[in-house]
């Protein structure tokens, strides 16, 4: 015997799935930091972000994938994603088996959009969180449904004056010997005449 199976549309929401991958990347003075430059060493060894799911309304996923009731505090390292360094050029990291799909209160499939926001590094300046060139930060219409997400981070090193020297006072004081001793040969000149 046969069974005959029509796929509905429930069927194709909860089974379809996609990935998503995220990359993370450093810049320096406007040069790209990897695993072969000299400073990679001082980056820190993990980084973390939000991930958030967009199908009608905008909710916070926790890293065990499960709906966050309210957005999590960027301290939440518990819950928060994190991405590691490792021995690639760059941090990278896949998540996978995330809903493709939803239906929507009219029971139409749509595609289930997915952003990302940065719990930003220490000293360090989110440049960008894009994907093919496209902003991917929460409330840009622009979320992703799969790809690759990559971050940016960038710090300039501000070279300051150098301050502390040896000061004025040394100046002051020869130049009020030259002054002084200029007077004391003047008047001396004139006393001579």
């Amino acid at each position: 015997t046969t069974t005959d199976h029509t796929i509905t549309m429930d069927d194709l929401v909860n089974t379809e799935l996609t990935e998503i991958g995220v990359v993370k990347k450093w810049e320096l003075d406007g040069n790209t930091i990897d695993s072969s430059s000299p400073e990679w060493k001082d980056l820190p060894s993990e980084v973390y972000f939000h991930l958030w799911k967009a199908n009608g309304t905008t909710v916070e996923l926790k890293n065990d994938k499960k709906e966050a009731s309210t957005p999590l505090s960027d301290s939440d390292t518990q819950n928060l994603w994190k991405v590691k360094k490792t021995a690639e050029p760059y941090y990278t990291m896949k998540i996978d088996l995330l809903p493709r799909y939803y239906l929507d209160n009219q029971q139409e499939v749509k595609p289930v959009k997915y952003y990302i926001t940065e719990v930003k590094p220490q000293g360090w300046n989110t440049k960008s969180i894009v994907l093919e060139g496209k902003n991917v930060n929460v409330g840009s219409n622009n979320g992703v449904n799969d790809g690759t997400i990559v971050m940016t981070n960038s710090k300039y090193s501000v070279s300051l004056p150098a301050t502390g020297g040896i000061g004025t006072r040394l100046f002051t004081i020869l130049g009020s010997i030259l002054i002084l001793g200029a007077g004391v040969l003047l008047w001396r000149r004139r006393r001579l005449m």
